[in-house]
């Protein structure tokens, strides 16, 4: 814009024209005051409905010898907006600086103060900003405690192009210390170098004592419910499933953890009601908690256990949840039950049951104690125990404890008591010594027994006693005369019977020799009838004689090897076995205790009839063997002879027993009678099994007197 001397526009270009359009219609030629100033000025203009801005210079030129006065105008308005911006940024920046919560800061790289907010003075203990940047003039070595420490954050900042959070110990400015987080942003140039660093510091020294606080009360908890010998768990209040629980929870159950966690105690199948379980629910959610609740409850192997349980609801994390303690009680409520059954026992027992102190005073007294001694409980507890002695036994008592001091029992010891009318009677007593949790003797139990019937039953005993051994006496006098009336049976049938038995073989031999070449073949046969029949007749004598004097013969026990026994036995029949094929299978044998004669005597019979018996046989099998069992050993003899019939098995152990004929089989019967009472006499018994043509078994038993 072109003014003359006297302010009028001679010129103006279209942006001149279109800034100062709302002036005039036509710029030109209006009036335009520009004065010649070095400074510029600002104007504003509404242009349109918007506020605009203008910067103005103007200065005087000359041309063909006039004065003009020329304006250059400059739009700013974009300019101002920015200005005006920056400046209320500044506004609030400052603002927040002045009244942030936190110390905010900017210092040189070096350590020098560059600005504080009065937050940041008072955490140090300064009153001001500029009483602080009065007095420190370094902050390495004035508010770090380890000036070290403020370095490695520097060169950690220089290697790290963007901010940074450090914690740090500070000094006060009356040298107290406090922990305080630190944020760091470094201001870099344009090359990346460091102007300054700005940041801000928050005082944590409260927090980290209330974390610290919170985390020694966390491991508190956790000790307590890791350790805790009594089973707690932690379950949601809405659902019931398990948060956590400790290990004595998991032992009780016999669970893992994580076998639980995630889980409820329905689904684990933990109720062993699942009504208590909604019972006791109901009354959490009424009261907030349940207090000493005895529940039958169910272990992950189906054993059902008592546990007595109590709970409480706590809030986790805004959460509602449940803490619930258990103890397993199973062997405490036995325990109880146990000494309830003990008590009733005792209370209902008979005998005379009763305990007293070390001083003698009496502290319980049973039903029994009444009735025997006649004083009621609640007469005689609390008084000495010397009331039931008579005057001469009453060092007894001193006796008696003595002895328990030392830790012993007194049993069945006979005395004598005084009932409550002064009546003596007869006891039988059981005094043991009573011990407290330390193992410290505080009194005694006593258990007393009215002995005065078995006194009277022990006389009448007695006098019983006496009579039957004044009849053993006559009895064995009868057995005596008995035997020595055997004897002389058994003598005259040795003497007496063979004379005549002798002159009939005698008198049939000579008349045979006199009738010789006379005879016809039936009168030869009679003869030879009656030399059997008197032979026979003799081996029959010879046997019974054996068999008496068997029952009477003493037995000599010793050591004896039962297969070199048998072994001798078979080498007896040597000559009668000579000209036929039989196999011997012998087994193992033992050694026993018993009488060498009377057992080989038995393996005689034995081999006998099975060496017998087997005649008809083209190869004949006997087996001898054993089988020793704990208190006893089993001996067979088996043999593939003819055998015998089962249902007469009980008749062949007898005198004179037999199931074959002697046209068959030679014998007289008493053979196995002999070996039954050789076995009896050693404790063990005898039997047989067989059958027809098929065989026979023989089997004795003998004491096992080698037992383990």
């Amino acid at each position: 814009m072109l003014t003359d001397n006297t302010g009028i526009v001679i010129f103006a270009n279209a942006a001149a024209t279109g800034i100062f359009a709302h002036m005039n219609e036509h710029l030109v030629g209006s009036r335009f005051e520009l004065r010649d100033r070095s400074e510029t000025s600002e104007i504003s203009a509404l242009i349109g409905s918007e506020e605009r801005y203008f910067e103005i210079r103007a200065s005087e030129v000359h041309w063909q010898g006039q004065k003009f006065n020329l304006g250059v105008f400059r739009d700013i308005t974009r300019r101002k907006l920015v200005e005006e911006r920056l400046r209320a940024s500044e506004e609030r920046y400052r603002h927040l600086f002045e009244h942030a919560m936190l110390g905010v800061f900017q210092v040189s790289v070096g350590g020098e103060i560059l600005d504080v907010n009065p937050t940041f003075a008072l955490m140090f203990g300064y009153s001001s900003p500029q009483e602080l940047k009065a007095l420190v003039k370094n902050v390495d070595s004035e508010l770090f405690i380890d000036p070290q420490r403020r370095l490695q954050i520097i060169r950690r900042v220089e290697q790290n192009p963007g901010p940074g959070v450090f914690e740090n110990q500070y000094r006060r400015r009356d040298g107290t210390s406090f922990t305080g987080r630190t944020f760091l942003h470094p201001v870099r140039d344009a090359y990346g170098n460091i102007l300054h660093i700005e940041g801000f510091v928050e005082d944590i020294s409260e927090r980290r004592k209330s974390e610290e606080a919170l985390r020694r009360s966390e491991e508190r908890f956790s000790k307590v419910f890791s350790s805790s010998p009594v089973g707690i768990s932690i379950t949601t209040l809405s659902e019931g499933r398990f948060l956590d629980a400790n290990q004595a929870f998991l032992e009780v159950y016999g669970y893992v953890h994580d076998e639980v966690v995630g889980r409820t105690s329905s689904e684990l199948n933990m109720w062993v009601n699942p009504e208590v379980r909604e019972r006791i629910a109901r009354e959490i959610h009424e009261k907030g908690k349940a207090q000493e609740l005895e529940v039958e409850l169910r272990m992950k192997s189906g054993e059902l256990f008592t546990g007595m349980f109590s709970a409480e609801i706590i809030n986790i994390s805004g959460e509602d949840c449940m803490i619930g303690l258990l103890r397993d009680i199973t062997d405490q409520k036995n325990a109880y039950e146990a000494r309830s059954r003990l008590a009733a026992i005792v209370e209902s027992a008979s005998d005379a049951v009763f305990a007293k102190t070390v001083d003698g005073v009496i502290t319980a007294w049973n039903h029994g104690a009444e009735i025997l001694f006649g004083y009621p409980a609640q007469e005689i507890i609390g008084k000495n125990i010397r009331i039931l002695y008579s005057q001469e036994r009453v060092e007894e008592e001193e006796r008696i404890l003595n002895r328990l001091l030392k830790g012993e029992t007194v049993a069945q010891f006979e005395s004598v008591r005084i009932r409550k009318g002064g009546e003596p009677v007869e006891v039988s007593l059981t005094i043991s010594p009573i011990f407290d949790a330390d193992k410290k003797i505080v009194g005694a139990s006593q258990i007393a027994r009215d002995i005065t019937e078995r006194r009277k039953s022990e006389q009448q005993i007695r006098m019983l006693n006496e009579e039957l051994e004044h009849r053993v006496l006559e009895r064995t006098a009868q057995l005596e005369a008995a035997n020595k009336e055997l004897e002389a049976f058994s003598y005259s049938v040795s003497h007496d019977l063979r004379a005549p038995l002798r002159h009939i073989h005698g008198y049939s031999d000579l008349l045979s020799r006199r009738i010789e070449g006379k005879a016809d073949q039936t009168e030869l046969r009679y003869l030879r009838y009656i030399s059997d029949s008197v032979r026979e007749m003799g081996n029959l004598i010879d046997d019974l004689l054996a068999f008496s004097r068997m029952g009477r013969s003493e037995l000599h026990k010793t050591s004896v090897d039962l297969r070199k026994t048998v072994e001798n036995v078979i080498g007896l029949f040597s000559d009668e076995i000579s000209r036929r094929e039989i196999e011997w299978i012998i087994s193992d044998l033992p050694t026993v205790d018993g009488d060498s004669a009377m057992l080989q005597l038995v393996f005689q019979n034995l081999i006998g009839n099975a060496v017998k018996y087997t005649r008809t046989r083209s190869k004949a099998i006997i087996q001898i063997g054993s089988e020793i069992r704990p208190d006893q050993v089993i001996v067979r003899v088996n043999d593939n002879g003819v055998g015998f019939d089962m249902k007469y098995a009980n008749n062949l152990f007898g005198v004179f027993q037999r199931l074959h004929r002697s046209e068959e089989f030679e014998g007289t019967g008493i053979g196995l009678a002999n070996v039954r009472r050789i076995i009896h006499r050693h404790g063990g018994e005898t039997w047989a099994e067989g059958g027809l043509d098929k065989g026979a078994t023989f089997y004795f038993s003998l004491p096992n007197h080698k037992k383990g």
